[in-house]
């Protein structure tokens, strides 16, 4: 049988399967290699004449069959000028019999599965957060009128291919398939928010293609090679800490903040350098991180002598809310006043409990000096409409900035201290978007606490 060679240069392919060794063309226009029953270039016959192949060609009103006939040992294809849009067009010969040409829609993805959870598949899907990552996770896809292209599977984790375990199983039954599962191990990540993407196109002449990004979390916390940054993760939810003023606790990269100041005697300070961090309580879904930190006044850059202060940072469970203890010492030679409070900056306003059981108060800020007192909670609303507000709950007094803002207080405000005694203040927070979701994220993290021996950090939530 006379089998059809290359008239003119080559033929790109993506493998040696019969359906897939013809690669594409645009009239007047070379493209990308890409599915192969596209034609690039002409093709001929070593001898008499090729075979009969049905073409199509697509036009501004959907796909057309082409006349075609031999000429000297080549398959030509007549198509009138006025059927091209813009003039060009493209050309599928030998079209398979499961192939449907008319196909805009890429794949879609009819499930997801981590472990033995089924969860509703949406873009953008938080997969979960996890002390362990999980052992398995699987994507399911179909497409409507073609059948999907193994061979265009990607699969990433931040961008990274390698270390990766994964396969893809088309379902069962002859012919090509268009439906399949991917399942994949994840390889070992740090805490913090990681991306899954996973891309997979059709067999369409087009090759429509979907890319879905799903997150998920791993809880712990990481410390940076400097030892100035302190990530935790709590909940999925990702805190940092650094020796940055008004930026010491920072929900992610963003500017919701909360930040300590401490006044030894006359002067302000706030934390300039951690001086050392280390895991005080180090269980698998439950974990103390101890900051160590030394601060300069407010005025300079000059660090203290003076002042020395500890921070305990908590998580537990699956809970997003962070417990704060600060510990504020007196390193001087002799006894004096000392005072530590932290300021959590305003959004549009606050929320309190109201006067009657299961009430919520909402007020406006003051912008001066005042006491709240002890509350159970308060919640913040958000500094920017992207951003979630933040619920605080602490022992100790809380009242308003008059520069705006939640203060947290010390109690006694001003406690005259000998050398080396030290004065604490606790609180939990946790960003939300209702009152609600701070009372579930104090159920979780009181569900997960265990009390423990560290040295002095508290292994229950401020109440």
């Amino acid at each position: 049988m006379n089998q059809p060679t290359l008239s003119e240069s080559r033929v790109a392919t993506r493998d040696e399967r019969p359906d897939r060794s013809v690669s594409r063309r645009r009239c007047g226009r070379r493209l990308p290699p890409a599915l192969s029953w596209l034609v690039v270039w002409t093709l001929g016959a070593t001898s008499g004449r090729p075979t009969a192949q049905t073409v199509h060609y697509l036009t501004p009103t959907g796909w057309q069959e082409a006349a075609s006939g031999d000429q000297t040992g080549k398959l030509a294809v007549h198509l009138e000028p006025d059927a091209l849009g813009e003039g060009r067009t493209t050309i599928v010969v030998a079209k398979p019999a499961w192939m449907t040409l008319a196909d805009e829609a890429p794949p879609q993805v009819t499930g997801v599965r981590v472990d033995n959870r089924t969860l509703q598949p949406h873009p953008g899907l938080m997969l979960g957060a996890f002390w362990t990552l999980p052992a398995e996770i699987r994507v399911a896809f179909s497409d409507d009128k073609n059948p999907l292209d193994p061979s265009s599977l990607r699969v990433q984790f931040d961008g990274q291919e390698e270390q990766l375990e994964w396969q893809f199983l088309p379902a069962a039954g002859p012919g090509p398939q268009k439906a399949g599962e991917l399942r994949l191990r994840p390889r070992p990540l740090e805490p913090g928010t990681h991306e899954l993407s996973v891309t997979v196109a059709d067999r369409s002449p087009f090759a429509r293609t979907l890319t879905e990004r799903y997150r998920l979390a791993v809880n712990g916390q990481r410390v940076s090679e400097n030892g100035q940054r302190l990530t935790l993760v709590a909940g999925g939810v990702e805190y940092v800490v650094r020796p940055d003023f008004r930026h010491f606790l920072t929900l992610g990269d963003t500017e919701q903040c909360a930040y300590p100041t401490v006044q030894f005697r006359t002067p302000f300070y706030s934390v300039r350098k951690f001086t050392n961090i280390q895991v005080v309580v180090d269980e698998p879904t439950h974990k103390v991180v101890r900051v160590e930190a030394v601060p300069a006044e407010l005025s300079s850059d000059r660090l203290s002598r003076h002042v020395a202060l500890q921070f305990d940072f908590e998580l537990a469970g699956a809970s997003k809310l962070l417990k704060v203890t600060t510990r504020l010492f007196n390193r001087s030679t002799s006894a004096g006043d000392m005072y530590c409070f932290w300021n959590a900056p305003p959004g549009a306003g606050y929320s309190v409990p109201g006067k009657d059981p299961e009430t919520v108060e909402s007020r406006e800020w003051s912008r001066q000096y005042l006491d709240l007192g002890v509350l159970d909670w308060v919640f913040l609303n958000p500094m920017k409409p992207s951003l979630p507000g933040f619920g605080i709950a602490s022992p100790q007094p809380l009242g308003e900035s008059r520069f705006g803002g939640l203060l947290v207080y010390a109690e006694p405000k001003k406690a005259r201290l000998p050398k080396d005694a030290a004065q604490e203040l606790t609180f939990a927070i946790v960003p939300a978007n209702s009152v609600e979701e701070v009372a579930e994220a104090r159920r979780q993290f009181e569900r997960a606490t265990k009390p423990h021996k560290d040295g002095g950090a508290a292994t229950t939530l401020p109440t």
